[in-house]
């Protein structure tokens, strides 16, 4: 049985859910099935609290975690578009 900040998280990780759910998201799509398999995975876990406390920083991370990991998305598109721009020419 989950316990305080855990519950807390499950909480509004189902609440996320519905409202998606609500808003015709499909139910396949990768954010509902995220979102599902963080509630089953903090059921199951070892230590739940730890594991909400995981999510919660993935889910909502502080600025410096944003600009690190918009940057590398960043540098991935201008990868992808010199690779394709070098693939035409060769």
């Amino acid at each position: 049985m989950l316990e305080g900040s855990a519950k807390k998280v499950e909480k509004a990780l189902l609440e996320v859910l519905e409202i998606t759910i609500f808003q015709n998201f499909k139910e396949n799509s990768k954010f509902i099935k995220d979102y599902l398999n963080y509630v089953k995975k903090m059921q199951l876990a070892e230590n739940p609290d730890e594991y909400a406390k995981y999510i919660a920083r993935k889910l909502i991370s502080d600025e410096i975690s944003y600009n690190i990991r918009i940057k590398k998305e960043e540098n991935v598109k201008y990868l992808k578009r010199i690779q394709k721009d070098y693939s035409r020419t060769s």
